[in-house]
């Protein structure tokens, strides 16, 4: 049974519906009240549906619950680094970003978002160019991590670098 909702709210989250994926994961919580993914579906749907505190909640209920998962723990907390982001508080959001990265070094997603949220503040700009020249790495077919590399060397005002990553 609990396969079946996790399809559902699969197939919601691929869909982009945000306000039926956090209704189902409301309704699925009633049966299944421990099961982690849940919350990250329902937080990611109150995050996208600019639900930031409820977002949050669900978020660090489901963090709680994937200690086991370090994958999984990784993915919560790269959501409440957006979260937290989307609320303006960057100490809070770099510090999930951390912590996700330990949990999961390689992925892709949470370096580039990182390290073009740290080029937009222009701070710990090093630090964003080499997690954004590893997600490339990573991940070199990517388009929107290569232009986020490309702005970091335009925010260094390494502009010959950046010319050269764009041309």
């Amino acid at each position: 049974m609990l396969q079946v909702w996790q399809q559902v709210l699969a197939i919601y989250n691929t869909q982009r519906d945000w306000k039926d994926l956090e209704k189902t994961a409301n309704e699925a919580l009633e049966y299944f009240p421990n099961q982690a993914l849940i919350y990250l579906f329902k937080g990611g749907a109150e995050q996208q549906n600019n639900e930031n505190e409820k977002a949050l909640s669900s978020l660090l209920k489901g963090e709680k619950m994937s200690a086991d998962n370090d994958k999984l723990r990784a993915q919560f907390l790269a959501n409440i680094g957006d979260v937290y982001h989307s609320m303006n508080n960057y100490a809070a959001s770099d510090s999930a970003y951390d912590r996700s990265l330990k949990f999961d070094p390689e992925n892709a997603y949470v370096l580039n978002n990182y390290s073009y949220y740290l080029s937009l503040r222009k701070i710990n700009l090093e630090k964003a160019k080499q997690m954004s020249a590893y997600s490339n790495k990573l991940d070199p077919d990517n388009s929107s991590f290569l232009h986020t590399y490309i702005w970091l060397l335009f925010q260094m005002k390494d502009y010959t670098g950046a010319k050269a990553w764009q041309e």
